[in-house]
């Protein structure tokens, strides 16, 4: 395998170089009087040594090995289906049918229009004169809600402004009891015919 291709490869470089450097720490180091003999290490040696050296540096070098993490079989949850009621709703993208759409001619400001669809929405609207040529209208839109019920909004719309009545409105808390007491004092300064500029000043009569 490549590991030991890798292993035989090194082996024989490193032989050579120790042996190549052997060799020169003989021929360098200072000689006798007497001319001796160069004698060089026994190359059984060398090769066990290079053997030992190289195999500790690629053992270093190869990657640890790694035992696969085993996970443990956890058994599935089994959920309790969430209680939910029951409420018969169009389904999406299914066209809305309308059941009943009419309109009247409009005669000044007088005029009747109903509509009701197949998902529960309804509404209805009218007009009449009102007083000093003002008109008056007035009319109710019904929706069903998410939890079965069914919210309807009473509305008018006249000279006192447009008002809405319904029981599914948010409730405004009571005021503050010294609201009651600006009020009283407000009215009092009407009375008295005081009055006050858009910046919150007296004017002077």
């Amino acid at each position: 395998n490549t590991t030991n291709d890798i292993y035989k490869h090194t082996l024989s470089i490193m032989k050579f170089v120790i042996v190549l450097c052997l060799f020169g720490l003989a021929l360098g180091a200072p000689r006798p009087q007497e001319e001796e003999a160069v004698v060089l290490p026994d190359e059984d040696i060398v090769e066990a040594i290079l053997e030992e050296v190289v195999k500790t540096a690629v053992e270093a070098a190869a990657p640890p090995l790694v035992a696969a993490p085993v996970e443990a079989e956890v058994p599935p949850t089994i959920d309790a289906a969430p209680v939910q009621a029951v409420i018969k709703t169009k389904a999406e993208g299914e066209p809305v049918v309308v059941l009943l759409q009419e309109t009247s001619p409009v005669i000044g400001a007088v005029f009747t229009h109903e509509l009701q669809l197949d998902n529960g929405i309804a509404e209805t609207r009218s007009g009449s004169e009102g007083p000093a040529g003002t008109s008056v209208m007035k009319g109710s839109y019904t929706i069903p809600l998410g939890n079965g019920e069914v919210a309807t909004f009473n509305w008018v719309a006249d000279e006192n402004g447009y008002r809405v009545e319904s029981p599914h409105l948010p409730i405004a808390p009571p005021a503050p009891a010294h609201v009651a007491d600006l009020l009283r004092i407000a009215a009092e300064q009407r009375a008295a015919g005081i009055t006050f500029d858009g910046q919150g000043s007296r004017v002077q009569a």
